[in-house]
């Protein structure tokens, strides 16, 4: 197990590093690979990984489980569309004392990398349990955790059906607004939305809002994520879909830096943001219970909700990816 102290130089050693000019030049490496990949983001990305590995959170975490002394194998297979998405699989990999290997995303295959060899400066004999590789069929793993997509997830189901696996598919999440919202809290919610460009499955694609509720609000609460349409990549896509939702005769509404749909439909395009009208909480309680395979976070002050505004991108250590606990799942034989 790694103590606290350790948690603590890494934590710090990685948090100093954002400010050197070093760190620069891989920001530049990791954006070429990825343009979705912005310096911005990159770094928004560390800071909520370290916002849940403080030395306390670590300890209070690690304490609740029984770490087998004994190595057994880990295979990862990780996903792209959020700098470092994968990174808790293999953390938790190397804390539970597992020899962990790891296939990086074509679109991020220098981050985590990055971030390990950090910890690996102050533990270095941990260096030689994790092994980049170009295929986990090549290797013998007792236990797989793989992430993809719909379609990826069906080949994961074939391929890996006589392992003990955690096989993640695409997922969203959605927004439950009430009357009673705060704008500090509107304002979260654009963090929800507009971080990582809305890639991840903890991006908030859909908001449920009750009848009456003045978009007028919603908009001036997400003011402050405009400057994201200077991004080439998102401004070519917005400009794509405007053109599109016009030519198929689509009602939306233009919002200089994003657009508004109105669908109730947790898949939506980056830079599009979809919203449906609820008359009831029991309308809510129904769309979830029959989407509840495809959701990831559900934010609101409701108590069907399962994360508060702003917070989809600080998951905790113990928010475990579609609620399975890896922790149990890597320590249990």
């Amino acid at each position: 197990m790694i103590n606290k102290e350790t948690i603590s130089e890494w934590r710090d050693n990685v948090i100093e590093n954002l400010n050197f000019a070093t760190f620069d030049f891989l920001l530049k490496d990791i954006e070429k690979e990825n343009p979705t990949f912005t310096p911005k983001f990159v770094k928004t990305a560390i800071k909520n990984i370290f916002y849940a590995l403080t030395p306390e959170k670590y300890y209070n975490w690690i304490t609740k489980y029984n770490i087998p002394n004994k190595t057994h194998s880990l295979g990862i297979i990780c996903a792209g569309n959020v700098p470092a998405v994968s990174f808790f699989d293999v953390f938790m990999g190397l804390v539970t004392n597992h020899e962990v290997y790891v296939k990086l995303s074509h679109s991020d295959t220098k981050l985590i990398p990055y971030l390990f060899e950090q910890l690996f400066n102050f533990i270095p004999e941990m260096r030689d349990r994790i092994k980049f590789v170009e295929s986990i069929h090549s290797v013998k793993a007792e236990k797989i955790i793989a992430t993809g997509s719909n379609n990826a997830n069906r080949y994961f189901l074939q391929y890996f059906a006589d392992k003990k696996a955690v096989l993640r598919h695409d997922r969203k999440s959605i927004a439950v607004i009430n009357h009673d919202i705060t704008e500090n809290e509107l304002n979260a919610l654009a963090d929800d939305i507009f971080l990582y460009f809305g890639l991840g499955c903890r991006n908030v694609s859909l908001i449920l809002l009750p009848h009456e509720f003045s978009l007028n609000k919603i908009n001036a609460a997400f003011k402050h994520y405009s400057w994201i349409s200077d991004n080439l990549y998102y401004k070519e896509i917005i400009n794509y879909y405007r053109a599109y939702f016009s030519l198929m005769f689509e009602d939306f509404i233009d919002n200089d830096f994003y657009l508004l749909r109105e669908r109730l439909d947790l898949y939506s395009p980056i830079s599009v943001i979809n919203y449906a009208y609820y008359n009831d909480i029991s309308q809510v309680e129904n769309f979830i219970k029959a989407n509840k395979e495809n959701l990831q976070c559900i934010v609101g002050n409701y108590s069907l909700c399962n994360t508060t505004f702003g917070k989809t991108q600080k998951p905790e250590l113990s928010d475990y990816p579609d609620g399975v606990d890896i922790m149990r799942f890597l320590t249990e034989s």
